[in-house]
């Protein structure tokens, strides 16, 4: 007769399993060593569902069930149980939770305030952290949007910079007075030198496409006259606003290919025109970067023709 491998288990520990497996599911298929021992299993019991593989050791003090799991938002959860209530997601995770980039970095970093950390996490120390420094994003811990920025933006381009705080303040997570706050409490982080240089180049509306990030250097290169970007023209946000010519320039990129998207737009143009006497300019992705000196020309030439 073969043994049955969990023979020599007993009763009482398999009685814990539903709520290990409970706790499991609720953690991202980790749990603490604490967690299984309040859940009834002795030390002994621990050991043995080790050596059965039923228990996989992740970090000191913290173990997956059945298997290791293989998602980044999964192991993130493992992390934090293992550093403990203190502390939170860090730099490029915390980057990845929030929307920042794609790619979960290969090893998961928080922010503590202890130095000390199991193998494997990435730890950041720090004893400045307040209340509003913290925040919960589907359970996990996470710094706020500003330190953030804050953290990753040594290691991004001015371009990179730029679009990721612009995708926090379209999310409504982030308003440029938080940076400016969070640059006043940490002005000697390797990130502040970066922030600080790229704060008054931000508009009072973040851009949404690479196009109007490349607007600003296209407009003084051709030395065109003041607009405002993400500007309010009945309902419609327009990409750039001539406000002394009364003219809309509209950066369209590859979805403004489709028929469906270039009907809306015919739509939006022939409404501001008709109720405003405010014409639109379109300029495609394709143009911008082929023909920039043609697009500059067209530009000013209309202008030219608009009444101040």
């Amino acid at each position: 007769m073969r043994n049955n491998p969990d023979s020599s288990i007993s009763g009482t520990s398999v009685a814990a399993d539903p709520k290990i497996g409970a706790l499991a599911s609720r953690q991202g298929g980790f749990v603490t060593r604490g967690q299984l021992l309040d859940c009834g299993l002795k030390r002994g019991a621990i050991d043995r569902r080790l050596e059965a593989g039923r228990l996989i050791h992740a970090y000191y003090g913290v173990y997956a069930v059945g298997h290791l799991p293989k998602l980044p938002f999964d192991r993130a959860r493992g992390a934090l149980l293992a550093m403990g209530p203190g502390a939170a997601l860090d730099g490029a995770s915390a980057a990845a939770l929030w929307g920042v980039t794609n790619t979960w970095p290969g090893i998961v970093e928080v922010v503590s305030p202890t130095d000390r950390g199991p193998k494997g996490i990435k730890v950041r120390r720090c004893t400045r952290l307040e209340r509003g420094d913290i925040r919960t994003v589907d359970g996990l811990r996470v710094i706020s949007p500003a330190l953030t920025v804050l953290q990753i933006a040594p290691k991004l381009s001015e371009d990179q910079l730029t679009r990721a705080i612009d995708t926090l303040r379209l999310r409504r997570n982030l308003t440029i007075r938080q940076l400016e706050i969070v640059l006043q409490r940490f002005p000697r982080s390797k990130g502040a030198r970066a922030l600080r240089a790229i704060l008054p180049q931000l508009q009072a509306e973040p851009t949404r496409s690479g196009l109007e990030r490349s607007w600003p250097a296209f407009a003084a290169k051709f030395d065109l006259p003041p607009y405002v970007m993400n500007h309010h023209v009945l309902t419609y946000r327009v990409d750039i606003l001539f406000t002394p010519n009364r003219l809309i320039v509209e950066l369209d990129g590859p979805q403004h290919e489709h028929p469906w998207g270039a009907s809306d737009d015919k739509h939006q143009d022939a409404e501001i025109l008709a109720e405003t006497g405010i014409p639109t300019v379109r300029i495609t992705y394709r143009a911008f970067e082929a023909k920039p000196e043609q697009q500059a020309r067209l530009i000013s030439q209309v202008l030219v023709s608009r009444p101040a």
